[in-house]
Parts: structure tokens; sequence; C-alpha cells
């Protein structure tokens, strides 16, 4: 005799919808109770001890970025400001979003990409960002007078990760193992390094606009 079986009736009541999308990282407050996702083209806000989402950014239909007709463009990478209401959202048409969250509004759109953002950077006091792209350029824009600054070309294939570092006498070694030593004034102690699908980390001056060393070891995209 077959056995029967007996189930419960399950209504469906609701849907989450998109949470996060995984074509770009999540970012957290400094606080540590807000997290912010993004979700294809919008941005979710996430309230880690109510364990719910609290707001959504939304990209205006009339943004000036996008064609009409043409959906909008998709976030690639996220950056938060650690000293104001920003937050910075990288996208796969090559543009860059300011957006208040406070305020849940949109504030400006940087185009110097010509394809996917895949990473940001503020530097120590959020005045300078950095950008890296699917187009093997870095860009570094100045966020107060809200303007793209100068271009860094070196890398061959998608960057990977930039970051801002500080510091005033730096050791390097040349070819030959003899030490160089570069010394920067402490108004423009400011250095980047980046990492590359090329396999290379390359360490830039900003001061000069010119990369200074490149580090070659790995066999895969880093």
């Amino acid at each position: 005799m077959p056995i029967q079986k007996s189930y419960l009736s399950v209504e469906h009541k609701s849907t989450f919808g998109i949470i996060a999308s995984n074509g770009s990282n999540i970012v957290y407050d400094g606080s540590g109770k807000f997290a912010f996702c993004a979700a294809l083209h919008d941005i979710h806000i996430w309230s880690l001890a109510e364990k719910k989402k609290i707001s959504t950014l939304i990209q205006p239909a009339n943004d000036s970025s996008n064609d009409v007709g043409i959906a909008p463009s998709i976030i690639t990478s996220l950056l938060l400001s650690p000293i104001n209401n920003h937050i910075i959202s990288g996208h796969d048409d090559g543009t860059i979003k300011v957006w208040d969250y406070k305020e849940q509004k949109l504030l400006i759109t940087f185009n110097g990409h010509n394809s996917r953002v895949t990473s940001l950077s503020f530097n120590h006091d959020s005045t300078k960002m950095a950008s890296g792209g699917f187009d093997t350029d870095i860009i570094v824009w100045d966020m107060i007078a809200q303007r793209g600054l100068f271009r860094l070309r070196g890398h061959v294939k998608p960057i990977t990760n930039i970051q801002f570092i500080q510091i005033n006498d730096l050791l390097l070694n040349n070819e030959n193992n003899t030490n160089i030593k570069w010394t920067l004034n402490d108004q423009d102690n400011e250095m980047l390094i980046s990492s590359s699908r090329d396999t290379s980390l390359k360490l830039w001056e900003l001061e000069t606009q010119s990369c200074v060393q490149t580090i070659v070891g790995h066999k895969f995209s880093i």
C-alpha cells in the first residue's frame, strides 16, 4: 500500500526582491549599524540592528547621464565617505555618482571612464578620490572642485584595486638593487598603489603623475 503524504497549505505573502547584486562590494558606516548594498542600479541601505531595509537610493529618471529609452546603469563599485553623508557609486557605463544618503538624492555625476568602474578610493581627508576602471585607466578626482584632476595610465589590463597611501620617505630598489630614496614634501606626501589583472602592482607619485615602481611576481590577476 503506497504511503500517502499530506502537506500544510502554504501561501506566498511577499518577496524581498533584490537584496544585493554580486557585481559590486558592500560597504558599512563607521558605527557598523548600517550596510549599503548595490541592487543592480539602486542602493539599498540596511539597518543591521533592526535587520531590515530602511531606504533605497534610486537613480532619477531624468539623470542626464542616461539616454532616453536606455535602462539605468548597473552599479559595480561603492565607496562611503568617512566625513559626511556621501556615498559614491561606480557604474558599468563608466560614470561615477555622488549621493547624499541622508537626503536620499543624487548630487553629481562624474564622467571619465569609457567602461565599468572597478574600484574607488578616498585619500586621508576625502578631498581627493581615485577611480579605477575596466578600461585600465586610473582617474584622480578633486572632490572639492568636483572635477577630474588627471589620468594615470600604465596598466595593460583592468584595474582590480586602488588605495591612497601617505608616506614621506619611500625606499625603493631599482634594477641594479641600489637604493633610491624618494623624499616628498609634507603637503604632497600622498601616493597611490594599484593592482591589475595584468598581474602587476604599480606605485604612483601623484605630484609628478608618474609610476615610480612596478612590482611583478604574481602569475595571475591580483
